[in-house]
């Protein structure tokens, strides 16, 4: 196992620090880049706030941004401190990483519902970076010896004192394939229907976990199948529901929020091209007043010319 201390911090709480600031930072920088899936209500502070003065629309358009995604990670933070997974200690039984999933569903559900963000886009947005979470996450196991697999004379050394011994190295195993996810997500991301990629990930991280479920001492409850074999199977189908559910009704979520932003801008086009044809009217009228000035004092130099004469 990975030991040392740093900052006063032990390995598997220094692990679980560094995933969770590092997966902020990543959500940040994607969210960014998917500026279009902002709130309404930030999307419309960003507005008025450019309308005051462009430098601070600027600022507020990348503080709103940061903003939101923060807001995304912490929903992932509740959901997993519900479940006795909080991002600085990642002992708990397996089966609560499942419940983590289904509480975030919920709740970015909500959370995007609440800052009337296309929960699909959110759900795209935020789901990129569970397996880059999911790394650090078997990255701490593996420091502190939990979630360890059979006995293995060709294994790692497990120094934790209830599971001494050589083992089969599952965890990190299952950190190389969240990496492997991770690169797919960075490859697939540009090409996925919106609302596709939290079912993906729930179907690929199920399939992989079912796989390296053989290898670890749980009992068996069904035959072979042990608890957790059986959890990834019914995450494996509701996923497939999931996507069944994406292909008939994603085109009207998309459609219905799509049609709520395109009104907002309207709005704001309306706005914009009040203010123009106001800006143009002023100038219009300026113009009008400077040219009957000089109409005046044109009359006036020639009226004064003819009496000279």
């Amino acid at each position: 196992m990975l030991q040392f201390t740093l900052w006063g911090m032990d390995q598997y709480t220094f692990w679980g620090k560094f995933g969770y600031y590092a997966t902020i930072v990543s959500v940040i920088f994607y969210y960014h880049s998917k500026s279009n899936a902002m709130g309404v209500l930030s999307r419309a502070i960003v507005f008025y706030t450019s309308k005051f003065n462009k430098i601070l629309g600027t600022g507020a358009k990348i503080f709103l941004a940061c903003f939101e995604s923060y807001l995304a990670v912490r929903v992932m933070d509740m959901a997993i401190g519900n479940f006795n997974r909080s991002f600085g200690d990642f002992t708990g039984t397996g089966a609560n990483y499942f419940g983590m999933l289904l509480t975030i569903l919920f709740l970015w559900i909500l959370l995007s519902l609440l800052l009337l963000v296309n929960p699909l886009k959110m759900l795209d947005i935020s789901t990129m970076y569970l397996p880059f979470h999911l790394i650090f996450i078997k990255l701490s196991c593996f420091c502190t010896g939990c979630c360890h697999g059979i006995p293995w004379e060709h294994g790692l050394y497990n120094a934790n004192p209830n599971y001494l011994g050589y083992q089969v190295p599952v965890q990190l195993i299952e950190a190389f394939w969240g990496l492997l996810i991770f690169v797919f997500f960075l490859w697939y991301r540009k090409r996925a229907k919106t609302g596709t990629m939290f079912p993906i990930y729930l179907i690929l991280y199920s399939a992989t976990r079912f796989i390296s479920e053989f290898f670890r001492p749980e009992e068996n409850v069904l035959g072979p199948l042990k608890m957790y074999h059986i959890l990834c199977l019914v995450a494996i189908a509701y996923g497939a529901f999931h996507l069944a559910f994406l292909h008939y009704y994603g085109k009207t979520i998309n459609e219905t929020f799509d049609n709520l932003h395109r009104s907002l801008d309207d709005k704001f086009a309306q706005i914009e091209a009040q203010e123009q044809a106001k800006l143009l009217a002023e100038k219009e009228k300026e113009r009008a007043e400077r040219l009957a000035r000089l109409e005046k004092a044109k009359a006036a130099r020639a009226k004064a010319k003819k009496r000279k004469k």
